[in-house]
Order: C-alpha cells, then sequence, then structure tokens
C-alpha cells in the first residue's frame, strides 16, 4: 500500500471541503502600456478552493477568498494568493450593488521567491443572497499593485496598475474569513478606523 503524498493529501481535502469552503474566479490584467503598440494583454487566472462571508463590528459585509497551489516536488512552486473584499451593510433584499473605493480591496500573492500586495482603487462589486447561507456575487476592480524584492516574479516589479475581475460564491465563516482578511492586512495595509471615516454609499 502506498502512502498518500503531501499533495495527493492535500488535493483530497480540497475536493471534500470544496462545498462548504466556497470557490470563486480571479483575473488579473495589467493596465500598464509602456509601448505605442503593445503586445496582447495576458491574463493572470486563479480558482480561490476558499470563499467566506460574514459581517464585521461594524455591521460590514466583508468577502475573503484563498487560492493555494501546492508543488510535490518543489516548495518554489508553492504559492497563496488572500484577497479581502469591506463593502458596506449586507443586502436588505435579494442583492446590492456596491461602489469600490480605496479601502474596499486588500490582497496579498506570496510565494517562496516573492510576495505582492494589492490595494484599490475604484470599480463595482455585485453581490447576491443565495439559498443555504451563501452569497454569490461578481466584481470588476482596478486595483494598484505594490511589488516586492524579487529575483523572479509573476507580476511586473514596477508598480502599476491591475483590473481585477471575477465572481465569487461565499459560505458564511467569520473565523476563517477573518483569518484572510487579517493576513492580507499585515505589515501595514490595516484599513482606515471606519468611525473616523465616512460610510460607503452602495452604487445601487
Amino acid at each position: 500500500m502506498t502512502t498518500p503524498t503531501r499533495f495527493t493529501m492535500a488535493g483530497l481535502l480540497l475536493v471534500l471541503h470544496a462545498g462548504c469552503a466556497g470557490s470563486a474566479r480571479m483575473n488579473f490584467v495589467s493596465l500598464n502600456h509602456a509601448a505605442i503598440d503593445p503586445p496582447a494583454p495576458v491574463v493572470h487566472r486563479f480558482h480561490p478552493q476558499q470563499c467566506y462571508w460574514w459581517t464585521d463590528n461594524h455591521s460590514r459585509l466583508n468577502v475573503a477568498m484563498q487560492f493555494d497551489q501546492f508543488s510535490p516536488f518543489n516548495k518554489l512552486g508553492e504559492m497563496t494568493l488572500r484577497l479581502s473584499l469591506v463593502l458596506d451593510a449586507p443586502p436588505a433584499g435579494s442583492g446590492r450593488n456596491y461602489a469600490a473605493g480605496p479601502d474596499t480591496l486588500r490582497g496579498r500573492l506570496a510565494t517562496s521567491l516573492d510576495q505582492h500586495r494589492f490595494s484599490g482603487l475604484t470599480g463595482i462589486v455585485a453581490v447576491t443572497r443565495r439559498d443555504n447561507d451563501r452569497l454569490s456575487g461578481s466584481y470588476r476592480l482596478w486595483v494598484r499593485h505594490h511589488p516586492g524584492l524579487s529575483l523572479f516574479s509573476l507580476f511586473p516589479q514596477q508598480p502599476g496598475l491591475l483590473l481585477l475581475f471575477g465572481t465569487f460564491d461565499a459560505v458564511h465563516d467569520p473565523q476563517r474569513g477573518a483569518a484572510i482578511r487579517a493576513d492580507c492586512e499585515t505589515n501595514g495595509w490595516s484599513r482606515p478606523d471606519p468611525t473616523t471615516q465616512p460610510s460607503a454609499q452602495s452604487a445601487r
């Protein structure tokens, strides 16, 4: 009888928990064009295996998602991408659109070789209530990219702008969601205290 590898066990866990951990899709496109005739845009696609929603102490809707890439033979191929969205109050009815601002998004991509940070600029997030305590939604956000020092990188090394768009199917889990948000806000990337900031307004 063979012993399951770390990669195999991780894959099995992701399959078994897919229904109770939510799911999402992320697509990043660079908005930097240094040449007059730039090449076709490259779309970096991720499919987070975890996506959670909850309401924080300030009655704001939070959505947090996490993508993990495992490598069975080389830790240099491993990657974790976390994204945190903080919106206004949850939908009172079946759904709601939210205007995104600078504090809506925080993100962190970490590999063995480098790390990147992402912060929000503007955009829109649509959220719809579903059965079984789930929320689904879609988003289109203009994001500022903050690269760290690296010898090798998936994204450009110069700070720049990205278009981030995708969808999510989030399950209610405040504990796991808050852990993802906390990681996105480490090392000086925390959001301002909402008690000293004007409240965000929904787009519709």
